[in-house]
């Protein structure tokens, strides 16, 4: 038999197709290098370190896909790659993500009451408000799940349109931009979703391989830039203005090439990773009260704080026992726990 030449194009794509098997492994192991970010960011609170943007640049290899970043990221993955079923409004996915965010909210309020009894505070925060609820403690979810609903809307908007409002809402959301209102930081997030939902309908191999290409490069230059930003401050000062829109672009395009470098060099490791990312909003709902009730007992009972070289650890650790957590969750295959608690979509009976 004849054997053809395949070229090296050829052989990625189908290395892609046939090592994901459904699923991006690159994206999910952006997912939980995101999620450990937020977590680790997250864990300032337990020192009460503001968040300037000294802090940062001290996360090192996590500066350009810090918390902010990459809590933009999801929005931008969802838009992405979130399945329409509807045809004005996505209810499904939309339960999906509102209904544990008032279970996880309730458990916050029932955790942390007996120990500061103003009600009312707490209530407030369930979060009800469909956007720029910024005092609600799960905002990403709240409005993930708001944005998810309206997908089909937006998906019927011309992309010419949804090109000029990206640009334009970036611009809004800019630290640099003339426009400053309470509420302009969210206009990033709202971009991230409308530019996630631009390649919505793109063929996804095609933007796979588009992207396992040149984000690397972009990875490897902002890590050249870190290190010189670190050890060598005094060559150049960049200033890392997390709300720019430069710092949204290039963090998260250095956030893929992260994980596209890892998925080459460790493929095993990550589609084991792949197969338990789908924990990831498990892991951001649920450190959310437990975070708040340590802080709630550090102030009643003035338990010492946390030493800063635990703080990663711990993060670490957090994100394994969730994943641990949700794979035994998902073992006794029980679909409202998975779907409502865990945040966890199970496939169809009938697909």
């Amino acid at each position: 038999m004849e054997m053809t030449e395949v070229s090296a194009e050829q052989k990625e794509d189908v290395a892609v197709k046939i090592n994901n098997g459904g699923r991006i492994h690159w994206v999910d192991v952006c997912r939980v290098l995101a999620i450990f970010s937020i977590v680790y960011g997250h864990e300032g609170f337990l020192q009460n370190k503001p968040f300037t943007d000294e802090f940062y640049i001290s996360q090192f290899f996590f500066n350009t896909s810090a918390p902010w970043v990459t809590v933009l990221m999801f929005f931008f993955f969802s838009g992405w790659l979130q399945k329409v079923r509807g045809r004005f409004f996505e209810w499904r996915g939309f339960l999906h993500f509102y209904i544990p965010v008032l279970i996880w909210n309730i458990v916050c309020l029932l955790m942390c009451y007996p120990l500061d009894d103003n009600i009312f505070y707490y209530i407030e925060r369930l979060g009800f408000i469909p956007w720029g609820n910024a005092n609600t403690p799960l905002w990403f979810l709240n409005e993930l799940a708001w944005y998810t609903l309206v997908l089909p809307i937006i998906l019927r908007v011309p992309v010419c349109m949804r090109v000029c409002f990206v640009l334009f809402a970036l611009w809004v959301g800019d630290s640099y931009s003339p426009i400053s209102f309470s509420s302009s930081k969210w206009a990033n997030v709202f971009a991230c979703f409308v530019a996630g939902t631009l390649i919505n309908g793109v063929d996804k191999s095609q933007v796979n391989a588009f992207i396992r290409r040149y984000t690397p490069i972009v990875a490897i230059v902002s890590i050249v830039v870190l290190v010189q930003q670190c050890y060598f401050p005094a060559l150049f000062k960049f200033p890392a203005m997390r709300y720019s829109a430069m710092y949204v672009i290039v963090g998260m395009l250095t956030l893929f090439g992260y994980g596209v470098i890892l998925e080459r060099l460790f493929p095993r490791i990550c589609a084991y990773i792949s197969s338990h990312a789908s924990s990831v909003f498990f892991i951001y709902a649920s450190h959310v009260p437990m975070f708040v009730l340590y802080v709630q007992l550090s102030v009643k009972y003035n338990w010492p704080e946390i030493s800063s070289t635990l703080l990663p650890w711990l993060a670490v650790l957090y994100v394994v026992v969730g994943m641990l957590v949700t794979s035994l969750a998902r073992a006794t295959r029980c679909r409202i726990l998975l779907r409502y608690v865990f945040l966890i979509s199970l496939p169809d009976k009938k697909s």
